[in-house]
């Protein structure tokens, strides 16, 4: 026998004794070895959901800056209404139609002859 083969089955003999005891396991994909995945279309689709939610979020705060200055003129228009009408209004309540119906009444009033 030459001395490669006699080598060979050396080393078989002598494999099995020294892992007997552990089971050899590999990666199924090796970093180094596997094409990196491309993710520029799914990056800029999320860039643009979060701008889009940025903007709308900026709407909704416009909207809601907006809505508060329209209270404090209408708040503001019913004061100088009910001075002028002698009522006298809270400015503390709810601003719901009960609590000014007076004032309103007189505010309705005064809209409708404004329009003739």
């Amino acid at each position: 026998m030459s001395a490669a083969p006699r080598a060979f089955s050396f080393a078989l003999r002598c494999l099995p004794a020294r892992d007997a005891a552990t089971i050899k396991t590999f990666p199924r994909t090796i970093a180094s070895t596997v094409r990196r995945a491309d993710t520029t279309r799914k990056d800029a689709r999320e860039r643009k959901k979060q701008r889009q939610e940025e903007e709308l979020e900026k709407k909704r705060e416009e909207v809601r800056r907006l809505k508060a200055l329209k209270m404090k003129e209408v708040r503001r228009k019913l004061e100088l209404i009910g001075r002028e009408g002698g009522v006298e209004i809270d400015p503390n309540t709810d601003g719901s139609f009960c609590s000014h119906q007076p004032v309103m009444t007189l505010m309705l009033t005064l809209c409708s002859l404004a329009r003739v």
